[in-house]
This record gives C-alpha cells, sequence and structure tokens, in this order.
C-alpha cells in the first residue's frame, strides 16, 4: 500500500473521530467549568474561554499523535488486523485526554 492511500485512510477515519474525541472534551469541561465561567463577571468568561480554546488547541494536538502510529501500521503487515481494532488506540486516546482535562480542570494539573 503506497504512502499516500495510507494517509488518506488515516485521515478519513481519525478526522471522522475527532468529532466524538471533541465532544467528550466539551462535555466535560462544561461540567465542570460551565457554571463557573457563565456566573462571573466579562473577565471571568473572557479568561475561562481563553484557557478553554488554549486546552482544546493542547487536546488537538496530542490527537494528532495517533497519525504516525496509525500509518506505520498501515504500512506493515498487520494493516487488516490494524483497521479493525483502531477503535482502541482512540478509546485509549480519549480515556488519557479524558483523565487529563479532569486533573487540569478539578484543580490538581494548576497547583
Amino acid at each position: 500500500m503506497k504512502l499516500r492511500e495510507c494517509l488518506t485512510e488515516a485521515a478519513g477515519y481519525w478526522e471522522r473521530m475527532r468529532i466524538p474525541y471533541n465532544a467528550v472534551l466539551c462535555l466535560l469541561a462544561l461540567i465542570c467549568w460551565g457554571s463557573d465561567i457563565v456566573s462571573g463577571g466579562p473577565r471571568d468568561w473572557l479568561l475561562g474561554s481563553i484557557l478553554l480554546l488554549v486546552l482544546a488547541a493542547i487536546a488537538n494536538v496530542l490527537y494528532c499523535l495517533a497519525y504516525p502510529l496509525d500509518i506505520l501500521l498501515q504500512l506493515s503487515p498487520m494493516k487488516r488486523e490494524w483497521t479493525e481494532v483502531r477503535w482502541i488506540l482512540f478509546m485509549m486516546g480519549l480515556s488519557i485526554a479524558s483523565g487529563l482535562a479532569l486533573w487540569v480542570m478539578l484543580g490538581e494539573g494548576m497547583a
């Protein structure tokens, strides 16, 4: 399989999965910080929004780490098996991202 085909297949899978990834992290942010940001004044709202944007950018940069592993495994003889179980990598990444997000949002990560 050519590298271009692997890139296209990886992009098709991982970009489609980015939606639930971001939705889960957004839900966690709303649960943890939503009422604080809304009940605060304009300054709190602006600072909270900027912090959430920075955290979202970091989360999405880390999400892109799945691409190189996916492409390498597609180029290996295990391609067929890999494409059937790559959801496991997604779930592992989502679990780690959710844990880190909760750690930061609940105060332990900012101390």
